[in-house]
């Protein structure tokens, strides 16, 4: 395949070499450890979370700045329990079905 090259010789990515790469993700992704998404912030602006990979799953980690405090987002295996009962349809807690959130009411409410 001739590919076109840009004026530095360096070799132009088309659309389809992106989605081959991007399609290969998920699959590595459950072979690494401790590998964080990129953070962002709750929206009382006092704290950032993110996900990271723990040994084939993911698990949420909240980082409170002011209090410089971090540990866990929520109760995972509690809160897959309750997206059950409330869907009628199977969360596992290792696998929650979203990748940013959003934490008030003292952490005893979640929106995502």
């Amino acid at each position: 395949m001739n590919r076109r090259k840009d004026t530095l010789g360096h070799e132009i990515l088309q659309v389809a070499d992106y989605e081959r790469a991007l399609s290969i993700n998920g699959y590595y992704a459950q072979l690494t450890v401790n590998v964080a998404d990129v953070p962002f912030w709750m929206s009382d602006g006092e704290a950032f979370a993110y996900c990271r990979t723990v040994r084939g799953r993911r698990q949420f980690i909240l980082v409170n700045v002011v209090k410089g405090a971090k540990q866990l987002a929520f109760d995972h295996d509690k809160l897959a329990a309750a997206l059950t009962r409330a869907t009628q349809r199977h969360y596992d807690a290792d696998n929650l079905p979203f990748r940013r959130f959003d934490l008030a009411n003292d952490g005893r409410e979640i929106s995502f």
